[in-house]
């Protein structure tokens, strides 16, 4: 896994001026990937936590753990306009916003996917949803919420990894992920993106110097295989894309913190991708 040490190290070796654009790798070889934005030095009034990213069957996942989640933690979770979901995580002094946003390559461009029609602002309320469609989005909260009540045993170092990301019968891996470690999960989708998009499982890490994502090597063939790139999206944001069969997922991670009653953002100290 990618620790602290070896993300200073790099710093040390030159890293710390920043890095405006890294060239796409390709992920699926020997060594996990991981992928570390990292921000100016800040006060350490930010909520740290372990969590997980999924990408699988056309929707995206984001699991937080529960630890160190006290009642100065909050969260907000909603689109930011018809194109962008937004995932934050906030504390009094500090805010982490995740945006998340999904395009697909067509006529040799790549073209945004909108959030799904109930959730989009620029939509007036009665015009979100359908009578058919409100009784399908209630069967599927009912479906969802049965499938949160079926038990998961835990993993065990000699069960093969393919079982475990599987889970127990038809329980989804994120589901079961979720279970495991007694975590916060949310999903998110957009009208139109293939179920073969991606299939992708990663580690997620939040601390006071920024966020890492690695993409662990020891899964089934067809999973953590795909295109990346990490840079730079202004001194202010970075981002993180995951590309496949024509399809590509952008995540933006961006930090601000309170001073004086004001929110002021936090610049990027750093873009650090290994191997």
């Amino acid at each position: 896994m990618m620790s602290r040490l070896f993300v200073s190290s790099c710093l040390i070796a030159g890293f710390a001026s920043g890095v405006a654009a890294q060239a796409p790798g390709v992920v699926g070889g020997s060594e996990p990937a991981a992928f570390a934005i990292q921000f100016i030095d800040s006060p350490p009034v930010c909520h740290e936590y372990q969590g997980a990213l999924q990408i699988s069957g056309g929707t995206i996942w984001l699991l937080r753990s529960r630890s160190g989640a006290g009642s100065g933690v909050g969260g907000v979770i909603k689109p930011v306009d018809d194109e962008t979901h937004l995932y934050r995580v906030m504390t009094d002094g500090c805010v982490l916003d995740i945006t998340l946003r999904a395009q697909l390559y067509r006529d040799g461009d790549w073209t945004p996917l909108l959030v799904p029609r109930w959730m989009r602002p620029s939509l007036p309320p009665e015009q979100r949803l359908t009578p058919e469609e409100r009784l399908r989005l209630e069967e599927f909260r009912s479906k969802l919420a049965q499938r949160q009540q079926g038990g998961a045993s835990p993993p065990t170092a000699v069960r093969p990894s393919a079982d475990w990301l599987q889970g127990p019968g038809d329980l989804p891996r994120r589901m079961r992920i979720r279970r495991q470690t007694g975590g916060f999960g949310s999903f998110f989708n957009f009208d139109g993106m293939p179920e073969h998009c991606l299939d992708v499982i990663g580690d997620v890490r939040v601390d006071q110097h920024g966020i890492v994502f690695e993409f662990p090597t020891n899964v089934p063939d067809d999973i953590n295989h795909f295109s990346s790139d990490l840079r730079r999206f202004d001194d202010f944001r970075g981002q993180l894309v995951l590309m496949r069969n024509g399809c590509r997922v952008e995540i933006t991670v961006a930090k601000a913190m309170r001073r004086d009653d004001r929110w002021l953002r936090i610049a990027i100290a750093a873009m650090v991708r290994s191997p």
